[in-house]
């Protein structure tokens, strides 16, 4: 009976999971449906095809946030995830975060202070992770905070006996706050506080962000703590501990603030890319950057087009993975074992919808040098080639 019980109960907890799921993807479906169709009809209307591709944009990254939302959720109940530590220098942190939540804040009228209160050296962390946390946060308070509130980000960490280090991360905001009641649900998958948020309703959420923030926080060993009374605003506080890096384990780098190239690039780049849409779109990406395009529909074209072509012809190779005929990792593979000067060091950039840490790992050991994940983000895409081609 208790068993039967058991799976009714599991059964229950996956049919409204589907539920909430198909409802969160079909709202914005919706929008870019309904859009897209009123964007034909505006052609000529400057004004109104301008508000249609902005709801249309708004929209689908709302979508690719749910998406990656449920993936990692997923991910992390099943018990697959796992942490890669990596050295993390805090003023690459805060220029990170800067760099994402000033221009937001200045958007909205919020004022935003982010500030250490004194570093005790370089983390040994997954820097995803901890950006996802921050940004989980961060955008939360950004979110229900209204026009000309305040938001403060600190920092802080300490040093422990055998080279550990307890970091702490603080954000408070006056925001709209919570009610005590949904702070007791508030990490639970899914839920939404909408009596509090009033008139901030129209900004979107998965309603998973804050669940991940309290997983990955347990499987990093940590902990989290919450004040906020509604219509007062919320404090939020994340403490955990990491291995402090070794002084040759962390990288001198460039300063966060460090302008960005945005000078012309050169030369000729082979994509291969089996989906002609996607093919486009690279394309067209890669022109606007100044480079020519040369196109192979899968791996084994592009290891032939390769093979073919004069040593320094293309200035990189631009790999889809899901491939027919030849994948991305075999393609790569094939390209490095070429008896050819160029064979072991062209660069070759894995440009695929796989996007986990697992994926990246395999497409370095098929002899790739980096990685960018779908959709494609045209600043990442420009740092990586200047960096790998210049």
């Amino acid at each position: 009976m208790r068993a039967l019980q058991t799976a009714e109960k599991a059964n229950r907890a996956k049919s409204e999971f589907l539920s909430r799921i198909s409802h969160d993807i079909r709202t914005p479906m919706n929008v870019i449906n309904s859009r897209t169709d009123f964007a034909f009809d505006d052609l000529n209307d400057p004004d109104k095809l301008r508000e249609d591709l902005e709801d249309i944009r708004a929209s689908s990254t709302f979508l690719l946030s749910l998406i990656n939302d449920i993936l990692d959720i997923s991910k992390i109940d099943s018990g697959t995830i796992e942490l890669h530590p990596e050295p993390y220098a805090l003023y690459d942190y805060i220029g990170t975060m800067k760099g994402i939540f000033q221009p937001m804040c200045a958007q909205k009228n919020i004022s935003l202070e982010i500030s250490d209160k004194g570093s005790a050296g370089t983390i040994l962390v997954d820097r995803v992770r901890l950006n996802q946390i921050t940004l989980n946060l961060l955008s939360n308070a950004v979110k229900y905070t209204p026009a000309g509130g305040a938001i403060v980000c600190s920092t802080g960490s300490v040093r422990l006996p055998g080279g550990k280090i307890r970091c702490n991360l603080e954000i408070k905001d006056n925001g709209v706050g919570m009610s005590k009641d949904f702070q007791k649900v508030m990490f639970d998958p899914f839920t939404r506080e909408y009596a509090a948020a009033g008139p901030l309703l129209t900004e979107q959420g998965t309603g998973l962000g804050l669940a991940i923030v309290k997983r990955i926080v347990d499987i990093m060993g940590g902990s989290i703590t919450v004040k906020s009374e509604a219509g007062r605003g919320t404090v939020i506080t994340v403490s955990f501990i990491c291995p402090e890096a070794e002084p040759t384990e962390v990288p001198s780098g460039s300063s966060p603030d460090e302008d960005e190239d945005d000078s012309p690039l050169c030369g000729t780049v082979l994509v291969a890319e089996d989906h002609p849409m996607n093919a486009e779109i690279a394309q067209r990406l890669l022109e606007n950057f100044g480079l020519k395009v040369v196109r192979a529909e899968n791996g084994a074209k592009a290891a032939e087009l390769f093979s073919k072509s004069a040593p320094g012809e293309f200035a990189a190779i631009l790999m889809d993975i899901q491939m027919p005929v030849m994948n991305g990792y075999r393609a790569s593979a094939k390209i490095r074992s070429l008896k050819r000067p160029d064979a072991k060091t062209i660069p070759i950039i894995a440009m695929t919808a796989d996007a986990y840490s697992e994926d990246v790992d395999k497409c370095f050991k098929a002899g790739m040098d980096a990685h960018v994940p779908k959709p494609i983000d045209a600043k990442l895409l420009r740092r990586t080639l200047h960096r790998l081609c210049s």
